[in-house]
C-alpha cells in the first residue's frame, strides 16, 4: 500500500496466479484507511473457487457484500480488476491477456467508504490465522492503481466539448 496516495474513484488491477497452490486468496483493496481499518475488497479464492466483494469496517470481516462460484484453475494466471466509483463495487476477472470476462460481480454500498489507499493482499493459511510452515507459491504481478472519473464527470466534459465544436463550426461556416 502506498500511503501517501489516497483515491474516491479508482481501478486496482493486478495478474494473479496461485501457482497450484490450493489455499491462496488473493485481494485487491480499494478506499482503505489504514486508522480505522477500514477497506472495500475484491477476493480471488482458490481454496473455495469464489470471487467475492467485501466491505471490511473497523478490521471486523463480516459476511461478503456478493460472491460467484468460479471454476478457477490453480495453474493459469487470471487479471483481477476492482473498480470502485462513487457507491458502486465492481469486481472482474479475466483470462490472462485481460480479454476475455471470466466472472463480474457488483454491489451498489448505500452508505460508502471515504476515500483511501489502495493495495494488495493474500492470505495462504490453511486456517484461520497464518502458521509459520504456510507457504505461498503464487504471485501477483502488474499491480496498478488508477483515478477513474465518476460518469457524470465525463458526461459534462463529453457536453463542454459538444458545444465547443458547435461553436467553432458556426465560426466557420459565416
Amino acid at each position: 500500500m502506498n500511503p501517501n496516495i489516497s483515491f474516491a474513484n479508482v481501478k486496482v488491477s493486478a495478474e494473479l496466479n496461485s501457482d497450484g497452490d490450493t489455499n491462496d486468496r488473493f485481494l485487491l483493496l480499494a478506499r482503505t484507511n489504514l486508522d480505522t481499518f477500514d477497506t472495500y475488497s475484491f477476493g480471488i479464492d482458490f481454496e473455495t473457487d469464489q470471487i467475492l466483494l467485501r466491505k471490511i469496517v473497523g478490521g471486523v470481516i463480516d459476511t461478503p457484500l456478493v460472491q460467484e462460484s468460479v471454476a478457477l484453475d490453480q495453474n493459469t494466471t487470471y487479471f483481477a480488476e476492482f473498480t470502485v466509483i462513487g457507491n458502486e463495487l465492481t469486481g472482474s476477472l479475466f483470462d490472462e491477456t485481460s480479454t476475455n470476462l471470466l466472472s463480474e460481480i457488483s454491489f451498489f454500498d448505500n452508505d460508502p467508504l471515504a476515500p483511501g489507499v489502495t493495495g494488495i493482499s493474500t492470505d495462504i493459511s490453511d486456517g484461520f490465522l497464518p502458521q509459520g510452515n504456510d507457504i505461498n507459491n503464487g504471485t501477483i504481478d502488474n499491480f496498478s492503481a488508477m483515478s477513474v472519473p465518476e460518469p457524470s464527470s465525463i458526461f459534462g466534459i463529453l457536453m463542454v466539448g459538444a458545444l465547443a465544436n458547435k461553436i467553432s463550426r458556426r465560426k466557420w461556416s459565416k
